[in-house]
C-alpha cells in the first residue's frame, strides 16, 4: 500500500471515529436529538478550501416537523471539537436532516428530468 493510500485510511479512521462519538452522545432522546447517522463527504468548500461537509440524520422530534438551533448546537460545537482535537486540517462543515427527510429523499427518483409532465 502507498504512503498515500495509508494517510488516507487513517485520516478516514480519525473522521470514523469522530462519527463513532458523536452518535454515542447523541444516542438517549432524554438528553436531545438523536444522532441516528452521520454521514460525511471530502471535498472543496465555496472558496476551493479542503473541507468536510457532516450530515446529521436525526431522529424526528414528537408531534412537530423540526429541531431548533438550540437543540442542535451541542452537536455542531462536538463535531467541530472533534475535528480540532483530531487535528484535521480541513474546514467541516454540518447540516442535519430528519430521518423522515432523509426517506424521502432516498425513495426520490434519481433522474427528476424523466418525470412524465402528464
Amino acid at each position: 500500500m502507498s504512503a498515500a493510500r495509508d494517510l488516507d485510511a487513517v485520516f478516514r479512521d480519525q473522521i470514523d471515529e469522530i462519527v463513532r462519538a458523536v452518535c454515542a452522545a447523541h444516542s438517549d432522546p432524554k438528553r436531545g436529538p438523536v444522532v441516528v447517522e452521520l454521514r460525511y463527504a471530502l471535498d472543496r468548500d465555496w472558496s476551493g478550501e479542503d473541507a468536510i461537509h457532516f450530515t446529521g440524520i436525526l431522529r424526528d422530534p414528537e408531534g412537530r416537523d423540526f429541531y431548533e438551533i438550540s437543540e442542535t448546537n451541542p452537536i455542531r460545537e462536538q463535531v467541530y471539537e472533534l475535528v480540532r482535537e483530531q487535528g484535521i486540517e480541513r474546514l467541516p462543515y454540518l447540516s442535519f436532516q430528519l430521518e423522515s427527510e432523509r426517506r424521502a429523499l432516498d425513495a426520490a427518483p434519481d433522474d427528476a428530468d424523466n418525470v412524465d409532465p402528464s
